[in-house]
């Protein structure tokens, strides 16, 4: 087989030349966290493994913690999806899925468990405001998704 008739290389990190793995770029870099005008904590969130996934790394003002990883499920769904796993310090996890980015936000629908093992309905939307600065909100449902409530709004504020 001749140079030419060789399959090409594939690139060394796909993920950054992936369009689709940059849609949620607009999160990276060390952010202050404001909910209702007071600093709730800090996040800081690096693009890791050849920019395949984000992490998230929070600390609240508390000084307690917690990670997510962010990454394109392509073994999930049919379609390819942003997905977010998060577990804190204190044992809590979350499982959002579904992710896709439209009209400058990036928007996941999950679920949590209550107390009586019950599926809750969560929706979680990072919206793009400035390149500085980006609005989180986390919204649940106790009705099975017929109205939402906002749990938490958090503005971010990058870092200089």
């Amino acid at each position: 087989m001749s140079a030419r008739q060789q399959a090409p290389s594939p690139p060394p990190w796909p993920c950054q030349d992936d369009d689709t793995h940059r849609e949620f770029d607009f999160w990276i870099g060390t952010w202050d966290v404001f909910v209702s005008g007071r600093q709730a904590g800090v996040n800081v969130i690096e693009p890791m493994l050849g920019g395949c996934v984000l992490l998230e790394n929070w600390t609240n003002a508390r000084d307690r913690g917690g990670k997510s990883f962010n990454w394109i499920d392509r073994s999930t769904f049919a379609e390819p999806r942003w997905r977010q796993l998060w577990v804190d310090d204190g044992g809590n996890t979350l499982d959002y899925y579904d992710g896709h980015f439209a009209d400058g936000a990036m928007r996941f629908r999950g679920h949590t468990f209550d107390a009586a093992g019950d599926s809750v309905p969560q929706k979680l939307t990072f919206h793009a405001v400035h390149p500085d600065t980006v609005r989180q909100v986390f919204e649940q449902s106790n009705d099975g998704g017929a109205t939402w409530v906002v749990t938490f709004d958090g503005l971010y504020v990058k870092r200089r």
